[in-house]
C-alpha cells in the first residue's frame, strides 16, 4: 500500500502537489480544499 502511494505521488512537487501556478489570491484555499478531500478519500478507502 505504501509503495503504491509512493509511486502515485512521485511526480508531484511538494508546494503545489502537481497543480498549476497560482493566479488568484484564493488559490491557497482551493489547494488546501483539494488536499483535504484527497486525505479524506484515502482515509475512507483505507477504512472500507
Amino acid at each position: 500500500m505504501s509503495l503504491a502511494l509512493l509511486l502515485a505521488t512521485a511526480g508531484c512537487v511538494a508546494p503545489t502537489s502537481g497543480f498549476p501556478e497560482r493566479i488568484t489570491n484564493l488559490a491557497p484555499r482551493v489547494l488546501n480544499l483539494w488536499r483535504g478531500s484527497v486525505i479524506a478519500a484515502l482515509a475512507v478507502g483505507v477504512t472500507v
